[in-house]
Protein backbone atom coordinates (compact mmCIF):
# COMPACT_ATOMS: atom_id res chain seq x y z
CA UNK A 1 0.00 0.00 0.00
CA UNK A 2 1.27 3.34 -1.48
CA UNK A 3 1.77 6.07 2.06
CA UNK A 4 -0.11 8.79 1.13
CA UNK A 5 1.16 12.19 0.77
CA UNK A 6 0.84 14.75 3.06
CA UNK A 7 -0.77 18.05 2.96
CA UNK A 8 -0.86 20.99 5.05
CA UNK A 9 -1.42 20.24 9.19
CA UNK A 10 -5.21 20.81 9.44
CA UNK A 11 -5.28 20.90 13.44
CA UNK A 12 -2.81 19.18 16.08
CA UNK A 13 -3.73 17.98 20.07
CA UNK A 14 -2.33 16.65 22.77
CA UNK A 15 -1.65 13.54 21.12
CA UNK A 16 -2.16 13.31 17.38
CA UNK A 17 -2.09 15.70 14.15
CA UNK A 18 -4.01 15.59 11.66
CA UNK A 19 -3.09 16.67 7.59
CA UNK A 20 -4.75 17.11 4.71
CA UNK A 21 -4.12 14.84 1.84
CA UNK A 22 -2.30 15.37 -2.08
CA UNK A 23 -4.78 13.28 -3.65
CA UNK A 24 -8.42 13.46 -2.10
CA UNK A 25 -9.73 16.55 -0.90
CA UNK A 26 -12.58 14.29 1.16
CA UNK A 27 -9.89 12.39 2.91
CA UNK A 28 -7.41 13.56 6.18
CA UNK A 29 -4.20 11.47 7.63
CA UNK A 30 -4.53 11.11 11.38
CA UNK A 31 -1.33 10.93 13.13
CA UNK A 32 -0.65 9.64 16.52
CA UNK A 33 2.25 11.30 18.58
CA UNK A 34 4.06 9.68 21.50
CA UNK A 35 3.34 12.05 23.81
CA UNK A 36 1.35 11.03 26.81
CA UNK A 37 -0.55 13.23 29.07
CA UNK A 38 -2.87 13.24 32.22
CA UNK A 39 -5.01 15.80 33.66
CA UNK A 40 -5.52 18.08 30.79
CA UNK A 41 -2.52 19.86 31.72
CA UNK A 42 0.47 20.22 29.32
CA UNK A 43 2.94 20.70 32.16
CA UNK A 44 2.64 16.77 32.72
CA UNK A 45 3.53 15.10 29.45
CA UNK A 46 6.19 12.76 28.69
CA UNK A 47 7.34 11.38 25.40
CA UNK A 48 6.97 7.89 25.34
CA UNK A 49 8.72 6.93 21.99
CA UNK A 50 6.96 3.95 20.22
CA UNK A 51 3.71 5.02 21.60
CA UNK A 52 2.13 6.76 18.98
CA UNK A 53 3.04 3.70 16.88
CA UNK A 54 1.09 1.21 19.25
CA UNK A 55 -1.81 3.67 20.03
CA UNK A 56 -1.83 3.60 16.03
CA UNK A 57 -2.07 -0.12 15.63
CA UNK A 58 -4.77 -0.69 17.99
CA UNK A 59 -6.95 1.96 16.31
CA UNK A 60 -6.50 0.79 12.98
CA UNK A 61 -7.48 -3.04 15.02
CA UNK A 62 -10.14 -1.40 16.42
CA UNK A 63 -11.99 0.64 13.61
CA UNK A 64 -11.79 -2.35 11.32
CA UNK A 65 -13.42 -4.67 13.43
CA UNK A 66 -16.33 -2.04 13.84
CA UNK A 67 -16.59 -1.98 10.56
CA UNK A 68 -16.38 -6.04 10.13
CA UNK A 69 -19.40 -5.24 12.45
CA UNK A 70 -21.55 -2.73 10.48
CA UNK A 71 -20.67 -0.29 12.69
CA UNK A 72 -19.94 3.23 10.36
CA UNK A 73 -16.67 4.50 11.29
CA UNK A 74 -14.62 7.40 9.25
CA UNK A 75 -11.82 4.72 9.29
CA UNK A 76 -10.43 4.40 5.18
CA UNK A 77 -6.97 2.65 5.50
CA UNK A 78 -3.91 2.16 7.40
CA UNK A 79 -0.80 4.83 6.01
CA UNK A 80 2.35 4.36 8.18
CA UNK A 81 3.33 2.75 11.32
CA UNK A 82 2.08 6.19 13.50
CA UNK A 83 -0.95 6.81 10.76
CA UNK A 84 -4.24 5.79 9.27
CA UNK A 85 -6.00 7.54 6.40
CA UNK A 86 -9.82 8.79 7.60
CA UNK A 87 -13.11 10.18 5.90
CA UNK A 88 -12.56 13.70 6.48
CA UNK A 89 -15.50 14.26 8.61
CA UNK A 90 -17.39 17.45 10.40
CA UNK A 91 -16.35 16.70 14.49
CA UNK A 92 -18.84 17.12 16.88
CA UNK A 93 -17.32 18.69 20.14
CA UNK A 94 -18.56 15.66 22.37
CA UNK A 95 -16.65 13.50 24.61
CA UNK A 96 -19.07 10.11 24.34
CA UNK A 97 -18.17 7.85 27.22
CA UNK A 98 -19.96 4.77 27.92
CA UNK A 99 -19.41 3.01 31.40
CA UNK A 100 -19.85 -0.64 31.81
CA UNK A 101 -18.54 0.06 35.35
CA UNK A 102 -18.09 3.12 37.83
CA UNK A 103 -14.81 4.32 37.87
CA UNK A 104 -12.50 7.27 37.76
CA UNK A 105 -14.73 10.76 37.71
CA UNK A 106 -17.68 8.37 37.98
CA UNK A 107 -16.71 7.78 41.77
CA UNK A 108 -16.10 11.12 42.04
CA UNK A 109 -19.72 12.55 40.81
CA UNK A 110 -20.70 9.46 42.94
CA UNK A 111 -19.25 9.54 47.06
CA UNK A 112 -22.25 7.56 48.05
CA UNK A 113 -21.82 5.15 46.30
CA UNK A 114 -19.30 2.32 46.84
CA UNK A 115 -17.68 -0.69 45.12
CA UNK A 116 -18.69 -3.73 47.06
CA UNK A 117 -16.01 -5.17 49.69
CA UNK A 118 -12.81 -6.58 47.49
CA UNK A 119 -13.55 -4.72 44.27
CA UNK A 120 -12.31 -1.43 42.73
CA UNK A 121 -15.41 -0.24 40.55
CA UNK A 122 -19.20 -0.15 41.22
CA UNK A 123 -20.86 -3.15 39.12
CA UNK A 124 -23.78 -1.83 36.75
CA UNK A 125 -26.57 -3.92 35.42
CA UNK A 126 -26.70 -2.38 31.78
CA UNK A 127 -24.07 0.21 30.55
CA UNK A 128 -24.16 3.75 31.00
CA UNK A 129 -23.87 6.81 28.72
CA UNK A 130 -22.45 9.92 29.40
CA UNK A 131 -21.65 13.34 27.41
CA UNK A 132 -18.85 15.62 27.72
CA UNK A 133 -18.22 18.77 26.06
CA UNK A 134 -15.14 19.52 24.17
CA UNK A 135 -13.68 22.94 25.02
CA UNK A 136 -10.10 23.87 24.96
CA UNK A 137 -8.58 26.09 27.26
CA UNK A 138 -12.07 26.76 28.58
CA UNK A 139 -13.70 27.61 25.21
CA UNK A 140 -15.96 26.13 22.60
CA UNK A 141 -16.59 27.34 19.37
CA UNK A 142 -18.63 25.55 16.98
CA UNK A 143 -20.67 26.48 13.62
CA UNK A 144 -18.76 29.83 13.77
CA UNK A 145 -20.17 31.00 16.81
CA UNK A 146 -18.86 30.87 20.76
CA UNK A 147 -21.02 28.45 22.49
CA UNK A 148 -18.80 28.88 26.18
CA UNK A 149 -15.99 30.77 27.48
CA UNK A 150 -14.32 31.59 30.04
CA UNK A 151 -13.84 28.06 31.90
CA UNK A 152 -11.11 27.46 34.27
CA UNK A 153 -8.74 25.10 33.88
CA UNK A 154 -10.69 22.61 36.12
CA UNK A 155 -14.20 23.06 34.46
CA UNK A 156 -13.05 21.85 31.01
CA UNK A 157 -14.61 19.45 28.91
CA UNK A 158 -17.66 19.76 31.36
CA UNK A 159 -20.39 17.06 32.28
CA UNK A 160 -23.46 17.05 30.82
CA UNK A 161 -25.89 15.71 33.36
CA UNK A 162 -29.24 15.17 31.04
CA UNK A 163 -28.29 14.70 27.57
CA UNK A 164 -31.70 14.65 26.14
CA UNK A 165 -33.16 17.52 27.83
CA UNK A 166 -34.25 20.42 25.70
CA UNK A 167 -31.36 22.45 27.08
CA UNK A 168 -28.14 21.41 28.21
CA UNK A 169 -27.16 22.28 31.97
CA UNK A 170 -23.64 21.69 32.64
CA UNK A 171 -20.85 21.06 35.24
CA UNK A 172 -17.77 20.29 36.33
CA UNK A 173 -17.38 16.73 36.04
CA UNK A 174 -14.94 15.62 38.88
CA UNK A 175 -17.48 17.14 42.15
CA UNK A 176 -20.30 15.40 43.78
CA UNK A 177 -23.51 15.33 42.43
CA UNK A 178 -24.99 16.90 45.47
CA UNK A 179 -22.29 20.08 45.59
CA UNK A 180 -23.93 22.88 44.47
CA UNK A 181 -20.81 24.49 43.61
CA UNK A 182 -20.70 22.10 40.55
CA UNK A 183 -23.24 24.14 38.08
CA UNK A 184 -21.64 26.31 35.71
CA UNK A 185 -22.96 29.32 34.55
CA UNK A 186 -24.28 28.18 30.80
CA UNK A 187 -27.52 26.63 29.04
CA UNK A 188 -26.28 25.01 26.20
CA UNK A 189 -29.21 25.10 23.05
CA UNK A 190 -28.21 20.97 22.13
CA UNK A 191 -28.48 22.02 18.24
CA UNK A 192 -25.88 24.54 18.34
CA UNK A 193 -23.94 21.45 18.57
CA UNK A 194 -25.75 18.63 16.97
CA UNK A 195 -27.21 19.97 14.22
CA UNK A 196 -29.40 17.77 12.30
CA UNK A 197 -27.65 14.71 14.30
CA UNK A 198 -29.80 13.51 17.18
CA UNK A 199 -28.78 12.46 20.43
CA UNK A 200 -30.64 9.17 20.23
CA UNK A 201 -28.63 8.09 17.17
CA UNK A 202 -25.39 9.06 19.12
CA UNK A 203 -26.41 6.57 22.10
CA UNK A 204 -27.30 4.03 19.64
CA UNK A 205 -24.08 4.36 18.11
CA UNK A 206 -22.26 4.66 21.31
CA UNK A 207 -23.93 1.49 22.80
CA UNK A 208 -22.92 -0.29 19.42
CA UNK A 209 -19.73 0.34 19.62
CA UNK A 210 -19.43 -1.08 23.31
CA UNK A 211 -21.35 -4.02 22.83
CA UNK A 212 -18.91 -4.99 20.03
CA UNK A 213 -15.20 -3.46 21.68
CA UNK A 214 -17.00 -5.47 25.22
CA UNK A 215 -17.46 -9.12 23.61
CA UNK A 216 -14.27 -9.04 21.74
CA UNK A 217 -12.16 -7.80 24.64
CA UNK A 218 -14.08 -10.92 27.06
CA UNK A 219 -12.75 -13.01 24.75
CA UNK A 220 -9.29 -11.94 25.38
CA UNK A 221 -10.06 -12.53 28.72
CA UNK A 222 -10.21 -8.43 29.30
CA UNK A 223 -12.43 -6.34 30.77
CA UNK A 224 -13.51 -3.22 29.20
CA UNK A 225 -14.45 -0.98 31.80
CA UNK A 226 -15.48 2.39 30.48
CA UNK A 227 -14.05 3.71 27.18
CA UNK A 228 -14.44 7.53 25.38
CA UNK A 229 -14.78 8.21 21.40
CA UNK A 230 -15.61 11.12 19.14
CA UNK A 231 -18.03 11.21 16.24
CA UNK A 232 -18.72 13.15 13.58
CA UNK A 233 -21.11 13.86 9.84
CA UNK A 234 -19.47 12.37 6.84
CA UNK A 235 -20.03 14.36 3.12
CA UNK A 236 -23.25 12.44 2.88
CA UNK A 237 -24.88 13.08 6.13
CA UNK A 238 -23.66 9.44 8.20
CA UNK A 239 -23.02 9.74 11.74
CA UNK A 240 -19.69 7.76 12.15
CA UNK A 241 -17.25 6.83 15.09
CA UNK A 242 -14.08 9.19 14.57
CA UNK A 243 -11.02 10.35 15.81
CA UNK A 244 -9.09 7.43 17.70
CA UNK A 245 -9.90 4.50 19.95
CA UNK A 246 -6.88 3.19 21.59
CA UNK A 247 -5.61 2.35 24.64
CA UNK A 248 -5.42 6.34 25.92
CA UNK A 249 -9.76 5.60 24.88
CA UNK A 250 -10.54 3.22 27.24
CA UNK A 251 -10.25 1.82 30.75
CA UNK A 252 -9.31 -2.12 30.09
CA UNK A 253 -8.10 -4.48 33.27
CA UNK A 254 -7.65 -8.13 32.93
CA UNK A 255 -8.49 -11.13 35.59
CA UNK A 256 -6.67 -9.78 38.25
CA UNK A 257 -7.70 -6.13 38.24
CA UNK A 258 -4.54 -4.90 36.30
CA UNK A 259 -4.72 -1.74 34.15
CA UNK A 260 -3.62 -1.27 30.70
CA UNK A 261 -4.49 1.77 29.85
CA UNK A 262 -3.56 5.39 30.39
CA UNK A 263 -4.58 4.92 34.37
CA UNK A 264 -1.21 4.05 34.48
CA UNK A 265 0.05 7.18 33.58
CA UNK A 266 -2.18 8.93 35.81
CA UNK A 267 -1.00 6.78 38.85
CA UNK A 268 2.42 7.79 38.28
CA UNK A 269 3.75 4.37 37.07
CA UNK A 270 6.94 4.03 35.24
CA UNK A 271 6.90 4.43 31.58
CA UNK A 272 8.56 1.24 30.73
CA UNK A 273 5.89 -0.17 32.24
CA UNK A 274 3.23 1.84 30.20
CA UNK A 275 5.34 1.24 27.20
CA UNK A 276 4.95 -2.67 27.68
CA UNK A 277 1.37 -2.63 28.45
CA UNK A 278 0.45 -0.68 25.34
CA UNK A 279 2.04 -3.31 23.28
CA UNK A 280 0.30 -6.12 25.20
CA UNK A 281 -2.63 -4.02 24.05
CA UNK A 282 -2.00 -3.73 20.43
CA UNK A 283 -0.91 -7.32 20.62
CA UNK A 284 -3.72 -8.73 21.31
CA UNK A 285 -5.84 -6.25 19.53
CA UNK A 286 -4.15 -8.06 16.34
CA UNK A 287 -6.37 -11.20 17.47
CA UNK A 288 -9.21 -9.57 17.22
CA UNK A 289 -10.56 -11.27 14.17
CA UNK A 290 -8.87 -14.81 15.37
CA UNK A 291 -11.61 -15.92 17.77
Amino acid sequence: MKQEIRGELLAEGKTKRVYATLHDSLAVILESKDDITKHDNPDETEILPGKGALCNYTTVRVFELLEENKVATAYLEWDSDNSFVAYKVAMLPLEIVVRNKGYGSWLERNPHIHPKLGQKAVEFKEAVFELFLKTTSGRLEHGGAVIIEGLNQQANDPWIPHPYAAEWAIRYSKLPLTDPAGDLPFVIDPQSILGKISIQAITALAFRVNEVLTRAWKNLGYDLIDFKMEVGMTANGELVVADVLDADSWRLWNAEGEAFDKQLFRDGKSLTLILERYQIVADLASRFFCG
